[in-house]
């Protein structure tokens, strides 16, 4: 699945500069707050394996499995709404903004049919700061 940011606002990364590399990202302070609480789904969630992630400036992809037959097993959209309610408070309350929205309402999911899908997702994830970094990097 990917979250993105309202309007792609880029919260998740700065960018410094290293010699001989241009500007290369690392991540914000709400950066580890998404992180931090991406880590900690399967802890609130027990039937929720983060098989893969990548935070970006203004989105995250997420390869999760729901595992069935788990009590209880929570739905995406449960897991999805729980996670972005977190990092907003978080990111809220780490710049003193309550009520500020910062996650875009819908996000986009894509359910694995097969092991060739999944492998295909997985490198989609892997690759995603490296094709960042081309898009962007300094001439």
């Amino acid at each position: 699945m990917t979250i993105c940011t309202i309007g792609r606002e880029p919260l998740f990364w700065r960018e410094v500069p290293v010699v001989g590399q241009g500007l290369c990202p690392c991540l914000s302070s709400a950066g580890t707050i998404a992180r931090e609480e991406l880590e900690q789904l399967p802890i609130r969630f027990p039937s929720v394996v983060i098989e893969q992630y990548v935070i970006m400036s203004d989105h995250i992809h997420l390869l999760l499995t729901l595992r069935q037959g788990q009590s209880p097993c929570p739905t995406l959209g449960d897991v999805v709404g729980a996670y972005k309610s977190i990092v907003t408070k978080g990111i809220n309350r780490l710049y003193g903004t309550p009520g500020t929205k910062i996650f875009q309402r819908r996000y986009y999911e894509h359910v694995i049919r097969n092991e060739e899908d999944f492998l295909s997702t997985w490198q989609y994830i892997q690759s995603n700061p490296a094709r960042w970094r081309e898009k962007y990097r300094e001439p």
